[in-house]
């Protein structure tokens, strides 16, 4: 059965007081159900403002996460603000779902949202609006992917201009796809993140919108990717990506994929054609104009 975790946790939902200890309850309650192996409850968030400076520990398989109404989750906090890190317990982290939250970063936040060996889950209806200020040459992002496979965005957006204030940058990337993380390279079985679908991502006004620094057999369908002040894709490592039918326009650049690490990468109506900017690098990344050219031929 669901959980109101508002009223069972009494958390405040006025954006003013900081929600880390309550919510540090919930990771125990569920740590206990997980631990015995009973099924884990549905926990449903109610409209409103849950401020927290840091995100518990919830990665458990088939977990399920839910907002009912226009749930904004705000970290007050320094780092990463939401993290799901499948690799704590040297498995991963399967058949997650995380519905309807927007993700709030701070002036001292780095990426807003975290995966860490996430697979065969759902992300439905998340807006992350931008991510943390850039440290140095290092640019934050509004979902980083690191090693997961099969995990599948729906409705994803991350559109800084919908801040009502000023403490975060443009200069942060929409999406990010990565193999594990430095200090888990030691894990057996990892690789690049695989096999990552999107319907419908909407990001705007950042520096760059999907990066793919390791990346193999994403599918992005419909959606759009506009006025990023850098590029509008980036693929700097993986191959056999396909972007379907999104609109890329108004980007300084909108594809650029990276000699000697991208190949055999796939645009199908790219959209904007009278005006959108590639570097096509690399051996046989093309963009695909009809079907019939071989979108799906690879």
């Amino acid at each position: 059965m669901a959980w109101d975790v508002v009223s069972k946790y009494k958390l405040d939902m006025t954006g003013s007081g900081d929600n880390t200890a309550p919510l540090s309850l919930l990771a125990i309650d569920i740590a206990l159900l997980a631990a015995d192996n009973r099924p884990l409850p549905k926990l449903v968030f109610s409209e409103g403002i849950c401020a927290f400076s840091q995100w518990p520990d919830l990665a458990y398989s088939r977990l399920h996460m839910a907002a009912d109404g226009h749930c904004i989750l705000k970290h007050i906090g320094a780092g990463n603000a939401v993290t799901i890190d499948g690799s704590l317990r040297g498995v991963g982290c399967w058949d997650y779902q995380f519905d309807g939250f927007t993700v709030q970063p701070g002036p001292k936040s780095q990426h807003s949202l975290v995966l860490n060996e996430v697979h065969w889950s759902c992300f439905r209806k998340i807006s992350a609006q931008g991510a943390g200020p850039p440290a140095g040459a290092i640019k934050f992002c509004g979902v980083r992917q690191n090693f997961c496979v099969a995990t599948r965005f729906d409705d994803y957006e991350c559109i800084v201009q919908y801040r009502p204030d000023t403490v975060v940058s443009h200069d942060c990337i929409g999406m990010w796809l990565d193999g594990p993380i430095p200090s888990r390279a030691q894990v057996q079985n990892n690789g690049p993140t695989t096999q990552a679908f999107f319907t419908n991502p909407n990001i705007c006004f950042c520096a760059i919108g999907f990066y793919l620094a390791s990346s193999n057999n994403a599918l992005v369908v419909n959606g759009a990717v506009q006025n990023c002040t850098d590029t509008g894709v980036v693929i700097a490592q993986g191959g056999y990506n396909k972007f379907m039918n999104m609109d890329l326009e108004e980007n300084k650049f909108d594809i650029r994929t990276v000699a000697g690490k991208a190949h055999s990468n796939k645009f199908w109506r790219p959209g904007n054609f009278s005006g959108y900017h590639v570097d096509l690098a690399g051996w046989n990344n093309t963009i695909v104009h009809d079907v019939q050219d071989g979108m799906f031929g690879m």
